[in-house]
């Protein structure tokens, strides 16, 4: 062993960052993990149902105090650890950093720290490359060898240093108890920063001192709480300021799989949220949750708003809005960290009128969840009777992949304002695409579903499918282990009343007769 210090690294926290790639022989949705190592100090050598017309986070259950002002603060907070102690002196907060000014409703939260290294000298060999020249063999040879009596002179007792490997994935600063504040882009800004990359305290008993930089919100905080997280040698909290309120009664949940744990707190119907408007007749449901990682050891890093969606008794389903835009609106990467849960919102469009509805989390290589959402059914008739399950014509079982079940077929002069071609009529199939597998599929609509007219194939006809609430769009996937309902339009001759379905399917082609009045 050479001279050059072995190291002591935090406990390694793995971001798992969770992304659909496609699989050509089967166009199944496959869920692969990427990279990146983060740790914690280690060693070389992770309310009811409210209806209203303004969206934002539900109130907290207990307000601790006067929210947290502009200006320096000295808790004089600290805690260790099996490896080093750290110590808060002060931390301030203010607009601007240097030449750096905070965005708009944020502020800089400038933490002041102390390091300390605590790890004991080690007992390492001097010169280990003179050593054991045997290559381990030792003296094994006949009669056994002879023992050498160690020479203390061989040894000596050496530091080992405590590294803090990306910062950003083992520091963190709580707000208000369910959000987190991540490493801001201006901490190299501060007057005495750390570095963001690698923090490392050299020896015993060495410190090191300097400033981490956080964006929080500008007002309405009531208490901070920074989090370090060390799976080899210990996390800890240190509380800043306040005292976070008690924890909000979830309307529905817990729900858990290996990845994440979710709850639901909340949901509002409006039809306005920030900038955009609902379309007549529908209106957008503000579903307020709680996640909490649950990937031991791991940042669970992933993008909420593409693996979710809310469903209605008759099996129709509504993914998120993504145009839209709510306070604290879970948009875009979202990373959560493990037992430390994460309040924010997802925005559906939802018609005025519907079912009790579910949440539906999907996350591709995790078992699904699904959380029903209690008192989310609208009143009146036609809630009623989106409120029942739609009846099943007929069934078309494709082997261990999906079924598809038709729960009827209609025609129509015109769809809006598309009109079909002289001496065609629309016919639509309503149907269901429930998925069997633990993959998502994605189903090529053209391909799969066609209409026969004694030997003519007629397609799906794309554009007009556009007038549809619900329609099955060209290689629109189906979640694992999840269903879908969706409408399927085509251009039919008016005359023609025996017509076939068929479906080209993964495992199996079937033809079905479809009665056309």
């Amino acid at each position: 062993m050479s001279k050059a210090a072995s190291y002591v690294l935090t406990g390694l926290i793995l971001p798992l960052m969770l992304f659909l790639a496609s699989c050509d022989a089967c166009r199944k949705k496959n869920s692969l993990t990427a990279e990146a190592s983060p740790s914690g100090g280690g060693s070389t050598a992770a309310a009811g149902n409210t209806r209203a017309e303004s969206a934002g986070p539900p109130e907290a259950a207990e307000q601790a105090g006067p929210p947290l002002e502009l200006k320096s603060y000295s808790p004089a907070a600290r805690a260790k650890n099996q490896a080093v102690e750290f110590s808060i002196p002060s931390f301030s907060v203010t607009r601007t950093l240097g030449s750096r000014t905070a965005p708009s409703g944020k502020a800089f939260l400038v933490i002041d720290m102390v390091w300390k290294n605590i790890i004991p000298l080690t007992k390492v060999l001097r010169h280990p490359e003179k050593q054991d020249r045997t290559m381990g063999v030792g003296g094994l040879g006949v009669g056994g060898g002879k023992q050498e009596k160690e020479n203390p002179d061989d040894y000596e007792m050496r530091p080992t240093p405590y590294v803090v490997p990306e910062v950003k994935d083992h520091a963190f600063v709580l707000v208000n108890g369910q959000d987190t504040a991540l490493l801001s882009e201006a901490n190299s800004a501060a007057p005495h920063a750390l570095s963001a990359e690698q923090i490392v305290v050299p020896k015993l008993n060495a410190e090191v001192k300097g400033q981490l930089v956080y964006e929080i919100p500008e007002r309405g905080v009531t208490s901070l709480v920074f989090r370090y997280l060390d799976t080899a040698y210990g996390s800890f909290d240190v509380p800043l300021f306040g005292k976070p309120p008690a924890p909000a009664v979830a309307i529905a949940g817990p729900m858990a799989n290996d990845v994440l744990e979710v709850s639901a707190y909340g949901v509002q119907e409006l039809a306005r949220v920030g900038d955009s408007s609902a379309p007549a007749g529908q209106k957008y449901a503000v579903v307020q949750l709680g996640c909490t990682g649950k990937a031991e050891g791991s940042l669970v890093r992933v993008e909420l708003e593409n693996y979710a969606s809310l469903r209605d008794p008759q099996g129709f389903s509504f993914t998120p809005a993504k145009d839209a835009s709510a306070p604290g609106q879970f948009k875009g990467m979202v990373q959560f960290l493990p037992q430390t849960p994460q309040r924010g919102a997802l925005v559906f469009q939802v018609p005025e009128q519907h079912g009790a509805l579910t949440l539906v989390l999907t996350i591709p290589g995790n078992a699904p969840l699904e959380l029903n959402l209690p008192n989310t059914a609208t009143g009146g008739a036609a809630s009623a009777a989106a409120a029942k399950p739609p009846a099943v014509l007929f069934t078309i079982p494709d082997g261990d992949t999906l079924d598809v079940q038709v729960h009827g077929v209609s025609v129509a002069a015109n769809l809006g304002s598309a009109q079909p071609e002289e001496g065609k009529r629309f016919l639509m199939l309503d149907l269901s695409l429930v998925n069997k597998a633990d993959q998502g599929i994605e189903f090529q609509t053209g391909e799969q579903l066609k209409l026969l007219n004694g030997e003519e194939e007629i397609v799906a006809d794309a554009s007009s499918m556009e007038q549809l609430p619900h329609p099955l769009k060209e290689n629109s996937v189906v979640p694992a282990h999840g269903r879908g309902r969706f409408e399927v339009a085509y251009q039919v001759p008016t005359g023609a009343g025996k017509l076939v379905l068929y479906y080209r399917g993964f495992n199996r082609e079937e033809k079905h007769p479809l009665t056309v009045k």
